[in-house]
Order: structure tokens, then sequence, then C-alpha cells
């Protein structure tokens, strides 16, 4: 991986399997490593003579609790557990906690594969919520409804009626 693409051609020159290029997204991660893992499949032996068992990407670990973001040039790692939701607004990302609201490299398409259904859920097209952060449900029409989070800003989230089914089922109701 590098942030250079200019080193393409000489990293293929020395049988790179892929190049990857920073900020790497993990759809492009996944690609590369199941491209190596066929790589190493067909190569047929894992050194001792014997052929290497097939290794899934499922199989990697996934989940370490921490999630990047972007604040002022610099990638954190916040803790998935402080994340009352994140939402997009005018084509970016952000990840809300109770201090301070960040930028994302992920699409939310990639934050809901990434963040485990339940606590994390889909609510909307634009938003997904930690249900454990959420204060209140409130019935608005056409049966949807309005999440109100804990942010110290009593924050409403929409409920599409889609996924209004889907939460009820989830909580119960």
């Amino acid at each position: 991986t590098t942030a250079y693409p200019e080193y393409a051609v000489q990293a293929f020159e020395v049988d790179a399997v892929d190049y990857l290029l920073k900020p790497i997204a993990p759809g492009r991660l996944r690609q590369a490593v199941q491209k190596a893992l066929r790589q190493k499949e067909q190569n047929g032996k894992n050194g001792e003579g014997e052929s290497a068992p097939p290794v899934t990407w499922q199989r990697l670990p996934q989940r370490l609790g921490r999630l990047p973001v972007e604040k002022q040039g610099k990638t954190l790692l916040i803790r998935e557990e402080d994340i009352i939701y994140a939402y997009t607004k005018s084509d970016s990302v952000f990840i809300r906690t109770p201090d301070e609201r960040y930028s994302s490299r992920f699409t939310l398409k990639e934050l809901e594969e990434r963040l485990q259904e339940p606590p994390f859920f889909r609510v909307h097209r634009c938003y997904i919520v930690n249900l454990s952060k959420v204060q209140e449900i409130i019935p608005f029409f056409n049966g949807t409804f309005t999440l109100t989070v804990y942010d110290g800003q009593r924050t409403e989230i929409p409920v599409s009626r889609n996924q209004a089914k889907k939460l009820k089922l989830l909580l119960g109701l």
C-alpha cells in the first residue's frame, strides 16, 4: 500500500499481487486480499509439501471495535460504542459522538457493513443510528418514526417507512 501511484510499475516488476493506493477503501482491500489468496491457492503449496487450506476473507479478523475517522488532517481511531450516529450531507459522511463530529472516508454503505447490527441500524438512506443511544421513539405519519438521540442536542433522526417496520420488529414494538 502506498500514497504514490507512480511506483505501481516497479511493484509489479517484483511480482506484487496488487497495488493499493491510500486512502484504502475496505472493499478494495478485500478484493486485493482475495486476489492474493487465489494466487496462493493456484501456486498449490504452503512450503511443507501439502496443499494450503483455502482461506476466506471471513476468517480474517475484521472487528477491532475501533473506527478510523478524520479530524484536522489526522486519522483518529474512535471506539464504536462512542458513535451516536453516522449520516451523509453534501456527498460527505460524518460520524457523531457525544463530543465531536468527524469526517469519514467510508461510504454509509461501507459503514453499514462494518458496524454490527444491533446496536447499529440503518434507519434511513442518510442515517445509521446506534440504537443504544436512542432516547425517544416518536411516531410520525404513515407508520414512520423520528428518533431522538442522546447527543446533548436532542437531535431528531428520521426513520423511513420501510426501515420503521424492521425497527419495530427489532425492538419488539
